[in-house]
């Protein structure tokens, strides 16, 4: 099965190319991908050449939610469950960094997080973001009642603030604001606070 993908050939170029994708073999699912995610952050940063001169050409992205299609030997998902995923594990000829921008993903089945009934895949599609803010968080010992300011207001920073409950909070993209915040009292959760 042909497979087209989002490529960065080299630093500072987007391209589409394809690949092949086999049937899957055992403990492996294919998935036709139904949306990925884009972190602006990371693959602006890998685009720019952020990444080691070696790793290109190479497959992005790291957030996937597929509809299953096929199911290899030993593997308990049906075809038509939705599944998260971080990337396809064959990339063809390219790196995989992470691979999720691919039309159709062979994964690993262990890798593979069934969807809930009900859940959306608009909301399933940041499954990572929400625990780098929830390891942030319990890097932080946040608890409620505690105050915290969240420094950046980025997703994963908006992802704080909706996770973090019952503790007073204040959020601010200035990190001379987040200084006169942490001088207050506030517990700084962004690697980026002064």
């Amino acid at each position: 099965m042909k497979s087209t993908v989002i490529l960065f050939p080299k630093p500072e170029r987007v391209d589409f190319a394809e690949i092949d994708i086999p049937a899957p073999g055992p403990g492996q699912i294919l998935a036709k991908t139904i949306l990925t995610g884009v972190s602006t952050g990371t693959e602006t940063r890998v685009w720019r050449g952020g990444e080691d001169a070696s790793a290109f050409p190479l497959i992005p992205g790291y957030e996937n939610v597929g509809e299953i299609l096929e199911a290899g030997e030993g593997v308990s998902l049906q075809p038509g469950a939705l599944v998260f995923h971080t990337g396809s594990d064959n990339t063809g000829e390219y790196s995989r960094l992470w691979g999720a921008h691919c039309q159709y993903c062979l994964i690993r089945a262990e890798n593979a997080i069934l969807l809930p009934d009900g859940i959306d895949p608009k909301d399933a599609i940041y499954t990572v973001v929400a625990a780098i803010a929830q390891h942030g968080i319990h890097r932080g010992g946040v608890a409620a009642g505690d105050r915290v300011a969240v420094v950046g207001l980025g997703l994963i920073g908006a992802v704080d603030l909706h996770a973090t409950v019952g503790a007073a909070l204040s959020a601010e993209r200035s990190r001379r604001v987040a200084g006169q915040l942490r001088g207050a009292g506030f517990f700084p959760l962004s690697s980026h606070a002064v």
